[in-house]
């Protein structure tokens, strides 16, 4: 909920901070974060450059905000169940397409972005891997299996979701071929000796 107290000069500073952040997600999934820079960015977002510089310190200040919504979409996620309750993959699944159909841009960021751009970003990329593994580590059928082969999968499901979504998105019931897929291959990597 917006503050009403808000004046009409910080509304329009906080439109022009998510013009720019949606903009660079845009332009960032579509484009590789190696080939955009800050000055297209500001062009795109019809903005000075030097307003961009007043909202972030460099493009790797931009970068880190693009994925914040992310981080805390996980752990909001996470938190939304008791410790002790059992799990299933579509758990997983729900979480796969919760944050795609709410945060699709800020997600296809973290296949586009390159460590040279952000060397952070493999610490978003392991804190995404980790998550996926402590839900697997909740469901019965996956709890018995090493930490390693958690680990694994963890890894296949982030390496293959966003773009799985991105060629099925647009279909007749892609959540339940999203689904299938992904419980196939889950246990195909997974649950198979």
């Amino acid at each position: 909920m917006e503050n009403p107290t808000k004046s009409r000069t910080m509304k329009k500073r906080d439109k022009t901070h998510q013009d720019i952040l949606t903009v660079a997600a845009e332009l960032i999934s579509a484009k590789g974060s190696l080939s955009v820079s800050l000055e297209e960015i500001s062009s795109q977002a019809d903005v000075a450059r030097k307003t961009i510089y007043n909202h972030f310190e460099n493009k790797e200040a931009l970068i880190n905000e693009l994925f914040t919504p992310l981080c805390t979409h996980a752990r909001d996620y996470l938190n939304r169940f008791d410790q002790e309750q059992a799990l299933t993959l579509d758990h997983i699944w729900d979480y796969c397409l919760e944050l795609w159909e709410q945060e699709d841009y800020h997600a296809m960021v973290l296949y586009q972005v390159s460590p040279e751009d952000y060397p952070n970003l493999s610490v978003i990329k392991d804190s995404f891997i980790f998550m996926f593994k402590k839900l697997m580590e909740r469901i019965p059928e996956c709890s018995s299996r090493s930490d390693e082969e958690r680990t694994q999968a963890a890894n296949c499901i982030y390496l293959t979701y966003l773009p799985l979504l991105q060629v099925l998105e647009g279909r007749k019931n892609y959540q339940k071929a999203f689904r299938l897929a992904m419980t196939g291959l889950t246990r195909g990597v997974l649950l198979t000796d």
